[in-house]
């Protein structure tokens, strides 16, 4: 692929590879044994980059693996962003990017493991017990707190929404997938965009017809998210008439 990351490859053999936290560049095979060859009764999530798969490093660090769809109109672009916006900003409440892997025609990202999975999933469609309203209030607390990171650094995240919030096990929040995050110079507040991408039911208006992103937009994208918290409804509910 011809990514910006692109190094010169060396040959892999088929031993098993140690992969300490904090290493970038990580050997397919290594993934293909961290997921038991991408089995998919590993798979947690998927989304228009393509899936997202459980998965065990070699020296037991549990990861959240992201393989890119070849097919995918998008993935090259956001594996780029990605890699670029979490090789920049470590933060506590951002996911942390253990590595990423570039290899033949494979695109995939490792991130560390978040036993809760998503803040959404705990409102909608699944059995898991309701959060407290202090545990609620803490994760919104915590996702703003990354998001005022982003924003002091000159990033717009783009696709804020309660799916790209995640939960670790103590119920830490980590904002996640920065594959259309924006930056901006900080003496112009505004980007013009000919293509506007996000999730409808959380896209602000200015954004949606007037294509101006700013800060604002995620800000916007934020509090649907906290009204989803507070109202336990999605932002899009297909059952409703006129949605």
């Amino acid at each position: 692929m011809g990514s910006k990351h692109s190094k010169e490859t060396t040959s892999i053999s088929n031993a098993s590879y140690h992969v300490p936290i904090g290493s970038s560049r990580i050997p397919f095979v290594a993934l293909q044994e961290a997921t038991n060859n991408f089995n998919e009764s590993l798979v947690i999530g998927k989304g228009g980059f393509g899936k997202v798969y459980r998965g065990v490093l070699s020296d037991g660090t549990k990861v959240a693996l992201k393989r890119c769809n070849p097919e995918s109109q998008q993935g090259l672009a956001e594996f780029d962003t990605e890699i670029e916006i979490l090789s920049q900003f470590r933060h506590p409440y951002l996911v942390s990017l253990i590595g990423y892997c570039e290899e033949r025609d494979e695109m995939c990202m490792v991130y560390e493991y978040h036993e809760n999975s998503t803040l959404r999933s705990h409102f909608f469609g699944s059995n898991i017990p309701r959060m407290s309203w202090e545990q609620r209030l803490e994760i919104c607390i915590g996702a703003a707190t990354g998001l005022h990171y982003l924003h002091t650094n000159s990033v717009i995240h783009c696709d804020v929404k309660s799916t790209n919030i995640l939960l670790d096990e103590n119920f830490v929040a980590k904002i996640t997938d920065f594959g259309l995050s924006k930056t901006i110079h900080r003496f112009d507040q505004t980007r013009v965009c000919t293509v506007v991408k996000g999730t409808l039911g959380y896209i602000d208006n200015e954004y949606l017809i007037r294509g101006q992103l700013t800060q604002k937009s995620d800000v916007h994208s934020f509090v649907v998210a906290l009204f989803e918290v507070l109202c336990a409804r999605p932002a899009i509910d297909q059952s409703l008439p006129g949605q």
